[in-house]
């Protein structure tokens, strides 16, 4: 494997996904805990991460926009991505 420039092991880029993706469910189980947003709130934004994606506004190609839409539609409806595979 390949080092960066801090010496660590080259990560692969699904890593830094899930990462970021912990990181962002955590800050909406704040945000919720403390009644800073609510449910609709929530699904608010996910609808319109969602549309993002399907209308071709986020920069990515074709397929990568669609498996994005359907992972933050199913992310939407199962709670959070531990029980993505319900």
């Amino acid at each position: 494997m390949n080092e960066d420039e801090t010496g660590d092991e080259a990560i692969d880029a699904t890593v830094f996904g899930v990462a970021a993706l912990t990181l962002l469910e955590a800050i909406i189980l704040i945000l919720l805990d403390r009644s800073i947003i609510d449910d609709a709130d929530l699904d608010d934004a996910f609808c319109a991460a969602v549309d993002a994606h399907r209308s071709g506004v986020a920069p990515h190609g074709r397929p990568q926009n669609e498996a994005a839409a359907r992972v933050l539609d199913r992310l939407r409806v199962h709670g959070n991505s531990v029980r993505l595979d319900a």
